[in-house]
């Protein structure tokens, strides 16, 4: 009966949220239809989560340089962020929502009692995708038909590098995506200035004084069921406690966003010098497009959320990386490490030339940065900011890497600590990771 009750349940919501979905949909169309009727470019993208809204909105915005881009997203609450329509200058997002928050849910995430989890409703993906054809369709008669485009359309329409198969097509974008950030200028994204200064002042009352910030994106997503996305999670916030007090000690005050919260006691323990939106009391979505957009150096997990930094020229390191051929322009790399089954870690070089593609390994356990390796690490980007140079050795340098991996083809730097952890031939055990680490902090004077 139980088992009944719960599939009657789960058929009527899907029902519902298709049908509200639906609804949603048709009132946005009509109440944006000014806006929509005038722009240039309208592009349907009901696929993807919240790093689509800012990737895609750049992108465009630089491949079509002078035009009226209105963009439709669909909306999952707890995924994406309806506030980052405050961020683009130049572009109009519009969101659907095709997802409903199951109410009075108070549910936490699976692997840390500290990071948020939305409680959805059940709903369809299938319909989601259906709903945004539908619309484009739509469009596309009421328009004319070479100014409304479907996002898979758009992404594979650049073909500027062969990439291997297995590969999905879309990624063909991410190449072009990487020249036009380096050759086609573009506004800053900042917040207007009134929620700037909101969230400034609560900042600047948790330190005690203006300081220079730091943004560190932490990422949870998914679960052990799903590896392709739990994989490129990282550490959870106590393992980053040592590279903030480096960080505090250089005079910087860490923002931390993403899919974590500050566990109680840490707020008090840095002296107001390690912050989350719960605890200057400023929403999660505005507290976050703030660190993203005012920090003067950005530190962050291989998620959607962290390429608003790197948009905007902040100096950037991403730690916990993962697959091995990501990349972004001018970024530095910190990668994850894989362990075999004897315990030892595979080498950087084999690393790169064998498993450069895969996200999920059979025979082979993905390690997390300690915190000993996190601190030399982060201490060492800190450093080189400031000093302007040293960031690590270009990746297309490096051995085993290839020249159609994102950190090749973006000029990415891998970190220096990384290679003299990992670079070696010389066998390393997992446990032996942090030992080696605390002797590069010794020699930084850390």
């Amino acid at each position: 009966m139980k088992s009944v009750l719960k599939t009657i349940f789960r058929r009527g919501s899907i029902f519902l949220s298709g049908l509200a979905a639906l609804g949603f949909g048709v009132l946005m169309v009509v109440s944006n239809w000014r806006k929509i009727s005038r722009a240039d470019v309208v592009m349907i993208h009901g696929t993807g989560g919240f790093g689509y809204t800012i990737t895609t909105p750049d992108l465009l915005r630089r491949d079509r340089v002078g035009q009226r881009i209105v963009i439709f997203f669909a909306y999952v609450p707890g995924t994406h962020n309806r506030e980052i329509n405050k961020i683009w200058p130049d572009v109009d997002l519009i969101f659907i929502p095709v997802a409903f928050r199951r109410p009075f849910a108070r549910q936490s995430h699976p692997y840390d009692e500290h990071a948020p989890m939305i409680a959805l409703l059940p709903f369809s993906n299938a319909w989601r995708n259906t709903l945004f054809r539908l619309i484009g369709k739509c469009l596309r008669v009421a328009m004319s038909s070479q100014r409304v485009i479907f996002d898979e359309e758009y992404f594979e329409s650049f073909f500027d590098l062969e990439i291997p198969k297995g590969r999905s097509s879309h990624d063909h974008w991410l190449p072009a995506y990487f020249r036009l950030l380096r050759d086609v200028p573009a506004a800053q994204l900042k917040l207007p200035e009134k929620d700037r200064r909101l969230v400034a002042s609560a900042v600047q009352r948790a330190a005690g004084r203006k300081t220079k910030l730091c943004c560190l994106y932490l990422r949870l997503r998914a679960t052990t069921e799903q590896p392709d996305a739990y994989f490129r999670s990282g550490g959870d916030v106590a393992s980053y406690c040592r590279a903030v007090k480096r960080l505090n000690e250089r005079g910087y005050q860490v923002l931390l966003v993403g899919d974590r919260n500050l566990p109680p006691g840490l707020f008090t323990e840095f002296g107001g010098m390690f912050v989350d939106a719960r605890s200057v009391n400023i929403s999660n979505s505005l507290f976050y497009l703030y660190a993203a957009t005012e920090s003067q150096i950005s530190i962050g997990e291989c998620g959607g959320g962290f390429w608003i930094g790197p948009i905007n020229g902040i100096p950037s390191m991403m730690v916990n990386a993962y697959p091995f051929h990501v990349g972004w322009n001018d970024m530095v790399l910190y990668f994850k490490i894989l362990e075999q089954g004897d315990g030892r870690v595979v080498p950087a070089e084999k690393i790169f030339e064998q498993y450069g593609e895969d996200v999920v390994h059979a025979d082979l356990k993905v390690l997390e940065n300690g915190a000993a390796e996190l601190e030399a690490a982060i201490t060492h980007f800190a450093d080189s900011v400031e000093r302007g140079s040293g960031f690590g050795v270009r990746a297309i340098n490096v051995p085993g890497v290839k020249a159609h991996y994102w950190s090749a083809v973006s000029d990415s730097y891998i970190s220096p600590i990384w290679l003299a952890l990992y670079g070696s031939d010389q066998p390393l055990r997992a446990e032996e990771r942090a030992a080696k680490a605390e002797l590069l902090l010794h020699r930084q004077g850390g």
